[in-house]
């Protein structure tokens, strides 16, 4: 199930395709022209370099995400890195509280630059340092390597932070998976999938 969603017109898509390969997005996507925020996942990179038309940005929950899974490994540089990550959603949460315009909050971003510089200067650093294949090495070189579609954001108002009005949209997808089961029918998580859909309209729309 591919989910797609417009911030501005408050619309989120459902499409099923079977399994996870490049062509669903690359059939979705073929005419679109504009922004499209992604997790890193490779399909996505893909359609970047093919379709010139698409503005490609990057998703801080998941950057973010990295960070608290490396916790357990290492517990300083970890919460350091996540230290910055905690200001830029401060930068947002201001702007969200007092309903600033896209162009205001454009402006209001620029408050995070200097904290992108300085969170690049010390994983620049710490890269160096750190086992690139541990937890922390993983988040950090999960970052670095996408930069500079983590930091566009800075420069266009009407783009999020992060594309979690997708990770909300999933997560009764996810849940639907492990939650539903009829007793002696198996069943494949498409069928889940449509199931649970249709739950969560009903209850949006009742």
């Amino acid at each position: 199930m591919w989910v797609m969603a417009s911030v501005q017109l408050q619309y989120v898509c459902f499409e099923y395709r079977d399994g996870r390969g490049r062509e669903g997005p690359m059939d979705s996507f073929k005419t679109y022209k504009g922004d499209l925020q992604t997790d890193a996942y490779e399909v996505y990179n893909i359609i970047d370099k093919a379709y010139g038309h698409i503005n490609h940005f990057h998703c801080w929950a998941h950057g973010r995400r990295k960070f608290h899974e490396a916790l357990g490994n290492d517990k300083f540089r970890s919460e350091y890195a996540l230290t910055f990550i905690r200001n830029l959603y401060e930068i947002e949460r201001k702007c969200r509280e007092a309903n600033y315009t896209h162009a205001q909050r454009q402006v209001e971003r620029q408050q995070a630059k200097p904290i992108l510089h300085q969170f690049k200067e010390w994983m620049d650093k710490e890269s160096l340092v750190v086992t690139p294949r541990s937890p922390i090495g993983t988040a950090i070189g999960y970052m670095i390597k996408r930069w500079d579609k983590f930091i566009k954001y800075t420069d266009h108002g009407h783009v999020e932070i992060d594309n979690n009005i997708i990770e909300n949209a999933i997560r009764p997808l996810a849940l639907g998976r492990k939650t539903i089961s009829l007793p002696d029918i198996m069943m494949p998580p498409s069928i889940l999938d449509i199931i649970t859909l249709y739950s969560e309209l009903v209850k949006h729309w009742a």
